[in-house]
């Protein structure tokens, strides 16, 4: 090629990346804009690979992080094509460059659709905080990465919503793909719908080259399935598949595997064979550096102060934490208020009155008395001895609510319903949990008897809380 094709190459190259940086000024704040891309430069574009230069590693860690979606969608509508991206530090060889995870996914296609491998909203393990209460889980998620199918294999990681085990997951799916590890990330939802689909199109072994063939497969959310008895047994034969080749298999959940609604045996015993790590809740001073954390990942700092306020007005839940954090970032960069706890308090409003609301129980009896108006049936008769199949069904329905929403035991489910023995509960917990996934009409019921219990049970709102207006 020709100097003089170099150098138009380069004004090209130069053009677009002005051009890009255009766009992206306006979808970011200031602070972020001057702090991670402003002095960022795009050196080439091989093919469809745009390099990016940035001034540190932890530019282009943030980058990859936070902005590389961003980056990829804008570089690739300017130039009328689809786009990958390397982010580069000024001055490093290339081996110290981190691919976006766009390109992993297309080498790797039964990938696609694992969430955190390398992309732009992919938590770490240093933007982690941790607490006594999480050492423990976050060691062990260290050794999987680093020792993936040799220690703690199963490693499953507990605790209650928001405590951090999306993050640690999605940390471990990272750190593999860092390591040149073919990571999968899937919701046990998203395994039910994998299963299921490949069992109605008749294509198990892509079901199986897809959750056999990583080095690292990670499932969160596995309580959702409970009364899934053919999923169950599915998930049991990929991880022993998976175990036989030596891979690494994390799992999580927000109950330890012995609390959990499982019908399959085998699955129980499979889960508790490797580690189990709770997440528990975190200290006031944790929670501070959780907020602390955050606001410094989105450019702001935050006052210990305000910090140690907010903690102490807050549940152990991250995700409420981040919602009152950007609520109060919100109230200062946009409302033109001064960062104080006045500030701080007005954040909280709405907020913790809500989650200061406690929960209303349910009573069992009540749940019947639902179960038996939505089929047209007596509770007598919901408990009595016949076996009609609109009896039946009903029975089974509530046998698997009072299983799964209000986490009865099989013997106490059984003294409700006309003392029956807990085979016969088991048996009907199974019969709903296995037809769920094939009878959408079931699913339409459950749902629609769910809503009748919210809607005739559901507490008031919290005084001061603005009511919401039904609509007809």
């Amino acid at each position: 090629m020709s100097y003089s094709s170099n150098n138009q190459a380069s004004r090209s190259l130069e053009l677009l990346w002005k051009a890009c940086l255009g766009q992206l000024q306006l979808q970011t704040t200031k602070a972020n804009f001057d702090t991670w891309l402003k002095d960022s430069a795009a050196v080439s574009l091989d093919g469809t690979l745009l390099t990016i230069e940035v001034p540190s590693s932890f530019a282009a860690e943030w980058l990859e992080q936070r902005l590389s979606f961003e980056i990829r969608r804008a570089a690739s509508g300017l130039a009328g094509k689809s786009l990958d991206v390397f982010f580069r530090v000024r001055g490093a060889s290339p081996a110290s460059v981190s691919r976006s995870s766009s390109d992993h996914e297309r080498s790797h296609p039964s990938a696609r659709g694992a969430v955190g491998i390398s992309g732009s909203h992919s938590p770490t393990f240093a933007s982690f905080v941790e607490s006594p209460s999480s050492r423990l889980a976050l060691a062990a998620a260290f050794v999987a990465t680093s020792e993936p199918g040799v220690k703690f294999n199963p490693l499953f990681i507990h605790g209650s919503s928001g405590f951090g085990k999306t993050h640690l997951l999605k940390a471990i799916c990272h750190g593999s793909s860092g390591q040149g590890l073919h990571p999968l990330y899937v919701t046990a939802e998203t395994f039910t719908n994998d299963f299921i689909l490949a069992v109605q199109r008749r294509e198990t072994p892509l079901f199986k080259e897809k959750y056999l063939s990583p080095d690292v497969v990670l499932i969160d959310d596995v309580q959702f399935l409970a009364g899934k008895l053919r999923t169950q047994d599915a998930l049991f034969h990929i991880l022993e598949g998976l175990l036989t080749s030596g891979k690494q298999i994390v799992l999580a959940g927000d109950r330890a595997p012995s609390a959990l609604n499982f019908q399959e045996e085998r699955l129980y015993s499979r889960l508790q064979s490797g580690l189990v790590a709770e997440l528990g809740a975190s200290s006031s001073e944790t929670k501070a550096r959780i907020l602390i954390t955050k606001a410094h990942d989105s450019g702001v700092e935050l006052a210990a102060d305000i910090a140690g306020f907010l903690a102490d007005s807050l549940p152990d839940n991250i995700r409420i934490l981040q919602g009152c954090l950007t609520k109060y970032l919100a109230l200062i960069q946009l409302g033109g208020v001064a960062p104080s706890k006045d500030t701080a308090s007005l954040a909280l409003d709405g907020i913790s009155a809500f989650i200061s609301a406690p929960k209303k129980i349910v009573p069992p009896t009540e749940l019947l008395l639902i179960v038996s108006d939505y089929f047209g049936v007596t509770s007598q008769a919901l408990a009595g001895p016949s076996r009609s199949s609109s009896l039946v069904l009903a029975r089974h329905v509530a046998m698997f609510l009072l299983r799964e929403d209000h986490g009865c035991s099989l013997a106490e489910i059984g003294e409700l319903l006309g003392n029956r023995d807990h085979s016969t509960v088991l048996h009907g917990c199974s019969k709903i949990g296995s037809s769920l996934e094939t009878d959408n009409s079931l699913v339409d019921t459950l749902a629609a008897v769910r809503l009748s219990l919210n809607t005739r049970l559901s507490p008031p709102l919290p005084t001061g809380f603005p009511q919401e207006k039904t609509i007809q």
